[in-house]
């Protein structure tokens, strides 16, 4: 035996099953969570709805997974920041619960680095299977989707354990909790309580990301002990994730202050709403939807200069409609203003606001410009109502 190898052997290795280690980046993890559930309290946008649920608009304004913010803004941070948020006291609780459980087993098996690098790269996972597959309106939070990964990797990684009691129970536990959560998916199910959708979406990409990583720490074990190599890509799958999550804090201060121009819950009766739109539009002076059903009202009241002005004013916070509010709402502001034009004779400016949304507004709205020929390419007033769009109310979809 050489005097190299003697050394190599002698030196410390970090074994998978040496005694018993507290699992402190569980819990580090775990009060991370709880202390962006407060900022969201703290910098809520509106009331909290029951069960202390931020609105939706908050969640989106602090960094939920949103499609059009993601891809038609490029606000890539999102896929960090909403795997932090929580849509309810609930839904932090039932995370921060599971992930102690699989926490406190995991942890002492492959180090703190681990788990925390397959929680964030199974967050990633889960955000990106979020967007690929929810309704557009969707605002997808929550910290599941590396829980679930958690669990996928914990199923491929209790393998390396010894035949005992505790390697039973940490498989038991982690395909309950993995199946829980993707099973409902392929089901076609799609549970609502709270008036929160379960995003089992999100939990399958965490799944499938939980399962990838937890091949690769696989690979990284010799006998009982892991190769201590591999714990430099532990750090460097949390640093990049860390470093996501704190420089989205620049751009989210301009989005912030977008959203907190918009009225936090709209109300949900049109004819309520219809009801409170001057009360709103006064409060919330940049926000176009008020100002829109301002000038539905002036409209069918054949207030025709003044329901003109309400549409315009609407059309002219470029930077709401673009980058923060759905593309129905300029579509729909922009067809009401051609009928608006139209009834008081200005065909030509009529076309000229028809012809760019003819086609994409609402089903109404398009039968009437077409009825005025104002879209006489379009098919829209034989087309059937579109399906309703799922609703996120009480802050999003947890993930």
């Amino acid at each position: 035996m050489t005097v190299e190898t003697s050394f190599r052997d002698l030196a410390p290795r970090p074994t998978l099953f040496a005694e018993p280690r507290r699992p402190i980046f569980t819990f580090i993890l775990i009060g991370l969570l709880v202390i962006v559930f407060e900022v969201e309290l703290l910098c809520k946008l509106g009331s909290l709805e029951p069960g202390l649920s931020p609105t939706t608009l908050t969640l989106a304004a602090l960094g939920g997974v949103q499609r059009a913010g993601v891809l038609s803004r490029g606000e890539w941070w999102r896929l960090a920041t909403g795997p932090l948020l929580h849509g309810s006291l609930e839904h932090i609780a039932l995370n921060c619960v599971a992930l102690f459980f699989v926490g406190r087993r995991l942890e002492p098996m492959i180090g703190g680095a681990w788990l925390v690098a397959i929680f964030c790269f199974s967050a990633i996972g889960g955000s990106l299977m979020s967007l690929a597959l929810n309704p557009v309106n969707i605002v997808g939070v929550g910290a599941s989707g590396g829980i679930v990964g958690l669990f996928a990797a914990a199923v491929l990684l209790a393998m390396r354990m010894p035949h005992n009691r505790a390697r039973s129970s940490l498989t038991a536990q982690a395909l309950f909790g993995l199946l829980s959560s993707v099973v409902p998916f392929f089901l076609g199910g799609g549970s609502t309580h709270d008036g929160m959708t379960v995003d089992y979406a999100g939990h399958l990409g965490g799944a499938i990301a939980g399962f990838a990583i937890g091949e690769f720490v696989f690979t990284a074990w010799r006998g009982d002990w892991l190769v201590p190599a591999y714990q430099r890509a532990a750090v460097g799958i949390v640093a990049v994730y860390a470093a996501a999550a704190i420089l989205a804090a620049v751009p989210m201060t301009l989005v912030f202050h977008e959203y907190r121009q918009l009225v936090p819950a709209l109300p949900v009766d049109p004819a309520q709403f219809r009801e409170q739109a001057d009360d709103l539009a006064n409060r919330y002076p940049h926000d176009p939807r008020p100002m829109f059903e301002q000038g539905a009202k002036l409209l069918s009241a054949f207030r025709l200069p003044q329901a003109e002005e309400r549409f315009r004013t609407g059309l002219a916070e470029h930077d709401l409609l673009r980058d923060t509010l759905d593309p129905s709402v300029e579509i729909n502001m922009r067809a009401a203003l051609a009928m608006t034009l139209y009834a008081q004779g200005k065909k030509d400016d009529a076309q000229a606001s028809a012809t760019p949304v003819c086609g994409a507004a609402e089903v109404a709205i398009e039968r009437l410009l077409e009825q005025s020929k104002l879209c006489p390419e379009t098919a829209a007033a034989k087309a059937a109502p579109p399906p309703a769009r799922a609703k996120a109310a009480g802050g999003g979809v947890p993930s």
